[in-house]
C-alpha cells in the first residue's frame, strides 16, 4: 500500500469535543448495562477484554482511513484489525474465497474489512438504533460480495497469494492538462455570465 501525505485532521485519532462526550456517554451506558446484568467491575472488565469490539466503546472514533495512518498508529491498527477479522471469519464461517489468509496484503480487502468493522462498532453500541443490527448485516452482505469479486480477480487460495493486478492504463498528461484548463475557464465564464449587470 502506498503512503499518501494527509493533513493531521484526517488521521484516525482526530475527533472533536462533542465526539469525546458521545463516546464517554456510550461507555457509561455500557457499564450500566453490565451492572444491570449482575456483573461486578471485575467481571465487566473480563467480559469487555474478551470482546473484539465492546472494549472499544470507551474510545469510539470515526472510521479508520488507512492511507492517513502514521507509523506510530499503524502497528496497533493492524493488530486490532487482524483480531477482528479472525473473529469475523470464525463467527460467520467465511470461506477463503471471501477472506483469504493473505487478506492483509490486498488493499481492497483491508479497507473493506476495516469499513465493516467500523460499521459494526457503531451499529452495536448501546446508543445505536434497534434496527442498526439489520443495517450492519446488509453491510456484511455487500462487503462480502465486494470481497468475493476482488478474490476472484486474484485467485488467491489457502496455500497461495497472488498480487493484485496492476493498473493497465495511464493518464495522458496533455489531455489532462487541457481538460483541467478548459474546465477552469468554463467555471470562470459561468461566474461572469451569472453576475448581474449593473447600469
Amino acid at each position: 500500500m502506498g503512503r499518501t501525505p494527509v493533513l493531521a485532521d484526517n488521521r484516525q485519532g482526530y475527533c472533536d469535543v462533542g465526539h469525546h462526550r458521545r463516546a464517554a456517554s456510550t461507555a457509561a451506558r455500557w457499564r450500566l448495562s453490565l451492572a444491570g446484568a449482575g456483573l461486578d467491575d471485575e467481571a465487566a472488565r473480563m467480559t469487555t477484554s474478551h470482546d473484539p469490539f465492546a472494549a472499544e466503546f470507551d474510545e469510539l472514533q470515526g472510521p479508520t482511513h488507512w492511507p492517513s495512518l502514521l507509523p506510530g498508529e499503524a502497528r496497533q491498527a493492524w493488530a486490532d484489525l487482524r483480531n477482528w477479522v479472525e473473529h469475523l471469519v470464525d463467527r460467520f464461517g467465511l470461506e477463503a474465497r471471501v477472506v483469504p489468509p493473505c487478506w492483509y496484503r490486498h488493499n481492497t480487502l483491508v479497507e473493506a474489512l476495516s469499513a465493516l468493522r467500523d460499521h459494526e462498532r457503531i451499529s452495536f453500541a448501546p446508543s445505536a438504533s434497534p434496527t442498526a443490527a439489520v443495517d450492519w448485516f446488509r453491510g456484511l452482505r455487500e462487503i462480502e460480495h465486494r470481497m468475493s469479486e476482488a478474490c476472484a480477480r486474484t485467485q488467491c487460495s489457502v496455500n497461495e497469494h497472488r498480487p493484485d493486478p496492476p493498473r493497465t492504463w495511464r493518464t495522458n498528461q496533455d489531455q489532462w492538462q487541457t481538460f483541467v484548463e478548459d474546465d477552469v475557464c468554463d467555471r470562470e465564464q459561468q461566474i461572469v455570465d451569472d453576475d448581474p449587470v449593473v447600469d
